[in-house]
Protein backbone atom coordinates (compact mmCIF):
# COMPACT_ATOMS: atom_id res chain seq x y z
CA UNK A 1 0.00 0.00 0.00
CA UNK A 2 2.33 2.82 1.03
CA UNK A 3 5.77 3.27 -1.37
CA UNK A 4 7.02 6.09 0.38
CA UNK A 5 9.94 5.97 2.31
CA UNK A 6 9.50 5.93 5.95
CA UNK A 7 10.46 9.11 6.73
CA UNK A 8 7.90 10.19 4.58
CA UNK A 9 5.41 8.09 6.05
CA UNK A 10 6.34 9.83 9.71
CA UNK A 11 6.19 12.89 8.56
CA UNK A 12 2.27 12.29 7.05
CA UNK A 13 1.71 10.67 10.50
CA UNK A 14 2.73 13.78 12.21
CA UNK A 15 0.65 15.89 9.78
CA UNK A 16 -2.22 13.82 10.26
CA UNK A 17 -1.80 13.43 14.28
CA UNK A 18 -1.75 18.12 14.34
CA UNK A 19 -4.60 17.49 12.07
CA UNK A 20 -6.33 15.40 14.55
CA UNK A 21 -4.98 18.04 17.45
CA UNK A 22 -6.55 20.93 15.53
CA UNK A 23 -9.84 19.53 14.47
CA UNK A 24 -10.61 19.13 18.82
CA UNK A 25 -10.05 22.69 19.00
CA UNK A 26 -11.87 23.93 15.93
CA UNK A 27 -14.57 22.17 14.26
CA UNK A 28 -15.07 24.40 10.98
CA UNK A 29 -11.89 22.28 10.32
CA UNK A 30 -13.35 19.04 9.94
CA UNK A 31 -15.28 20.15 6.97
CA UNK A 32 -12.52 21.10 4.12
CA UNK A 33 -8.95 19.90 5.89
CA UNK A 34 -10.83 16.59 6.32
CA UNK A 35 -12.19 16.42 2.96
CA UNK A 36 -8.81 17.29 1.16
CA UNK A 37 -7.63 15.06 3.43
CA UNK A 38 -9.95 11.77 2.52
CA UNK A 39 -9.65 12.37 -1.27
CA UNK A 40 -5.85 12.08 -1.06
CA UNK A 41 -6.72 9.01 -0.02
CA UNK A 42 -9.34 8.08 -2.77
CA UNK A 43 -6.28 6.03 -4.65
CA UNK A 44 -5.88 3.44 -1.70
CA UNK A 45 -8.94 1.86 -1.80
CA UNK A 46 -9.27 2.08 1.83
CA UNK A 47 -12.07 -0.14 3.38
CA UNK A 48 -13.96 -0.14 7.15
CA UNK A 49 -11.46 -2.59 8.38
CA UNK A 50 -8.34 0.06 7.66
CA UNK A 51 -9.64 2.54 9.64
CA UNK A 52 -10.43 0.22 12.55
CA UNK A 53 -6.96 -1.42 12.62
CA UNK A 54 -5.35 2.59 12.13
CA UNK A 55 -7.40 3.92 14.81
CA UNK A 56 -6.72 0.51 17.03
CA UNK A 57 -2.52 1.49 16.65
CA UNK A 58 -3.28 4.89 17.11
CA UNK A 59 -4.64 4.34 20.42
CA UNK A 60 -1.80 2.05 21.50
CA UNK A 61 0.88 4.16 20.43
CA UNK A 62 -0.77 7.43 22.45
CA UNK A 63 -1.05 5.14 25.46
CA UNK A 64 2.53 3.55 24.96
CA UNK A 65 3.63 7.10 24.70
CA UNK A 66 1.43 8.31 27.47
CA UNK A 67 2.35 5.91 30.01
CA UNK A 68 1.31 5.59 33.74
CA UNK A 69 -0.40 9.10 32.58
CA UNK A 70 -2.24 7.56 30.19
CA UNK A 71 -5.97 7.26 31.46
CA UNK A 72 -9.53 6.17 29.91
CA UNK A 73 -11.16 9.23 30.01
CA UNK A 74 -7.99 9.98 27.57
CA UNK A 75 -8.47 6.82 26.11
CA UNK A 76 -12.04 8.10 25.54
CA UNK A 77 -11.60 11.05 24.87
CA UNK A 78 -9.25 10.37 21.44
CA UNK A 79 -11.57 7.54 20.65
CA UNK A 80 -14.55 9.61 19.70
CA UNK A 81 -12.40 12.16 18.14
CA UNK A 82 -10.48 9.51 15.48
CA UNK A 83 -13.53 7.78 15.21
CA UNK A 84 -15.67 11.31 14.23
CA UNK A 85 -12.69 11.99 12.12
CA UNK A 86 -12.93 8.26 10.81
CA UNK A 87 -16.91 8.69 9.85
CA UNK A 88 -16.33 11.91 8.07
CA UNK A 89 -13.72 10.40 5.97
CA UNK A 90 -15.03 7.43 5.46
CA UNK A 91 -18.40 9.34 3.78
CA UNK A 92 -16.29 11.63 1.18
CA UNK A 93 -14.68 8.25 0.34
CA UNK A 94 -18.17 6.49 -0.17
CA UNK A 95 -19.07 9.27 -1.97
CA UNK A 96 -16.00 9.94 -4.18
CA UNK A 97 -16.20 6.29 -5.01
CA UNK A 98 -19.89 7.05 -6.06
CA UNK A 99 -19.00 9.77 -8.25
CA UNK A 100 -16.45 8.07 -9.61
CA UNK A 101 -18.44 4.76 -10.59
CA UNK A 102 -21.41 7.00 -12.47
CA UNK A 103 -18.19 8.46 -14.49
CA UNK A 104 -17.18 5.37 -15.39
CA UNK A 105 -20.26 4.13 -16.55
CA UNK A 106 -21.04 6.82 -18.42
CA UNK A 107 -17.50 6.53 -20.34
CA UNK A 108 -18.29 3.12 -20.99
CA UNK A 109 -21.67 2.89 -22.21
CA UNK A 110 -21.14 6.66 -24.31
Amino acid sequence: MFQRRSETMVDAFARALDLIVRCSRDSSLFGKELQDLAVSHCKFDLQTWHFDLFGEVLLEALASVGGEEWTEEWHEAWSLLYNTIRVEMMQVLASARSSMCRALVRHSSG
